[in-house]
Parts: structure tokens; C-alpha cells; sequence
């Protein structure tokens, strides 16, 4: 049944964009697309590669960019559509759509996203993931096109971010003790994570990593389960998760997302667990076989892309 209506949804958002109409009603429509893919446990592999966001990004574009949704209503839509992009650039291992800046304009002010508020993200981790997308789809194409990527530059680059993360100060707004504080801190640490990966091509078991795998973990464990903030950790479960070595921490991570799944019957946090589970494998076999320096190499994005699954991380 939920198929069916999905069908009707996106038959009559082709006669509304065929008309030219690129209302907030159109721009949600497109985003609950997008969103209900989370919650379709017999959706289809083919129809679940279907990224809603690229039609949000070309209405965004019919109507001047993001600069121009000044309503209270368009605000929170393209904050959504920024939040969802962000993360999803994460998976699939490629740059956001819509990025942090306008990518037309050279030097563009970041926008201000207000997502503090509404999922426990600080904007400035969120500025700095769309940033490490960025280097990291550079990375890759320079790579893929035999071109030289310039080291220095991208190591500068790179680190740059890093100190930026680094120096956050996240006690100005929140106590040290809070849900918002932890989460923060699990957001910061998966960053990091994510970087290290990207400029340095190391994971677990370095020692950068795990460090960090750690506070990321220990940070989480410190936010009840109840807590309305817990929507924002499926990113840092994966992330922390994946390259998390001690049976302990795993057993945490797996256990927090089936209390979420329980909770909130998400069947995209169910896939969450078993891809991580598939990482697991991957790095314990690379470990056994080639030793810890050749795990430390092995990705997890990479390695649910080699199985050629989706990864919802909202």
C-alpha cells in the first residue's frame, strides 16, 4: 500500500513541476520522498537509488538558490533538505548537492543553517562534514582522471578542518553535562573519524582513530536512550561503530541501534547494523590476513559501496 501511494505521489509531482510550480508544497513533497525511503522495508533496490534530492536541489535552483527562501516555511524546509543532503553525501561517498556555500558563487558566506536546535547538530560540525565531502570527492576524482592532486594543498586544506573541529568551544551554549553537549562531542569525534579517513587514509586500528572511536562511544553511552537527541546519533553509531575494535563498543553500538529501531521502527536502522556488521568482517579478514596496517586502510563507505547497498545515516 505504501508503494502505491508513493507511485501517486510522484505521478502528480511530475505534473506539478511539468507546470512549472516550485511551491514549499512541491519542495516538501520531494523531501517526504525522500524521507519515507527510511521507512520501507520492501522498497525495491532499484527504486531505493532514487535520490529525491537531486529534484530538490534543481527546484531550489528554479527559484534563486537557497539565498532566496526567506520565509519562515522555505527556511525550514531547506534546512531539512541540507541536513538530509549533507549526511547523504556521507554514504554515498560524494560531495553534498547542496552544499554549505552557493557552488556558483566564488567565496560565497556559509549559510547559516539552524539545526541545533531541531537535531542536536552544530552547524559547525555540519559546515566542516560538507567540507570533508568536498576534499574527499576531489580526492577521488583526481585519482579516478590519472590527474596529480595537490598533495600539500589538500593536506592544508584538510588539516585546516581538523583544527577547526579541534578548537570548538561547545560549552558557551550548552552545560558539559548535557544530552546536547554529549551529542555534540559524538558529532565532533565522527567527524574527525571521517576526516582521517579522507586526508590520511587511516582507520581503526590507528591509533588517531581509535582514539577518537572512544570519546565518540563514551559520549554517546552518556545520552539516554529516551532522549529525543538519540535521532542524531545514527551517523556517529555507524562511523564510531564500524571502526570500533573491542567487543565491548560493539556490542553497544549494536544494541543501541536496536533499542532506536524498537523505539521508532525505522527499518533503516536495522540496515545501519547489518552494514556495519559487514565492515566488521571486512576489517577483522584484511587484519588476519595482511595485518593491522592494512585494516587501518580499509573504509567503511567503501565497503558498502562494494556491496552496492543504500545507507540512510538520519
Amino acid at each position: 500500500m505504501a508503494q502505491n501511494h508513493r507511485i501517486t505521489a510522484i505521478a502528480s509531482l511530475r505534473e506539478t513541476l511539468s507546470q512549472g510550480l516550485t511551491s514549499d508544497a512541491t519542495l516538501a513533497t520531494i523531501l517526504l520522498l525522500e524521507i519515507s525511503k527510511q521507512f520501507d522495508s520492501s522498497n525495491p533496490q532499484n527504486d531505493g537509488d532514487v535520490n529525491h534530492l537531486i529534484g530538490a536541489k534543481e527546484l531550489i535552483l528554479a527559484r534563486g538558490g537557497p539565498q532566496s527562501l526567506t520565509s519562515p516555511c522555505a527556511r525550514f524546509l531547506l534546512n531539512q533538505v541540507l541536513y538530509h543532503d549533507l549526511l547523504s553525501a556521507v554514504s554515498r561517498g560524494s560531495e553534498p548537492l547542496v552544499r554549505h556555500y552557493w557552488p556558483s558563487i566564488k567565496n560565497a558566506p556559509f549559510l547559516q543553517l539552524d539545526l541545533e536546535s531541531l537535531r542536536g547538530y552544530h552547524p559547525t560540525v555540519l559546515q566542516a562534514v560538507a567540507r570533508i565531502s568536498e576534499l574527499k570527492a576531489g580526492k577521488e576524482v583526481s585519482f579516478s582522471s590519472g590527474q596529480d592532486i595537490a598533495l600539500a594543498d589538500f593536506t592544508f586544506a584538510g588539516q585546516e578542518v581538523e583544527t577547526e573541529l579541534e578548537s570548538m568551544d561547545i560549552s558557551d551554549s550548552t552545560t558539559a553535562a548535557s544530552d546536547q553537549a554529549c551529542t555534540t562531542e559524538a558529532h565532533r569525534s565522527a567527524a574527525l573519524i571521517y576526516l582521517y579517513r579522507v586526508i590520511y587514509d587511516i582507520g581503526a586500528p590507528h591509533s588517531l582513530t581509535l582514539s577518537q572511536v572512544r570519546r565518540c562511544i563514551d559520549s554517546m553511552a552518556s545520552v539516554p536512550v529516551s532522549s529525543p537527541l538519540i535521532s542524531a546519533h545514527v551517523w556517529p553509531l555507524f562511523t564510531a561503530g564500524c571502526e570500533a575494535t573491542e567487543p565491548g563498543d560493539r556490542e553497544f553500538v549494536k544494541q543501541r541501534l536496536t533499542d532506536m529501531y524498537r523505539q521508532r521502527r525505522i527499518h533503516s536502522l536495522q540496515k545501519v547494523c547489518e552494514l556495519m556488521e559487514r565492515v566488521w568482517l571486512s576489517k577483522d579478514y584484511k587484519r588476519s590476513i595482511e595485518g593491522a596496517e592494512e585494516m587501518s586502510r580499509v573504509g567503511c563507505i567503501e565497503v558498502v559501496r562494494g556491496l552496492g547497498e543504500m545507507l540512510y545515516l538520519v
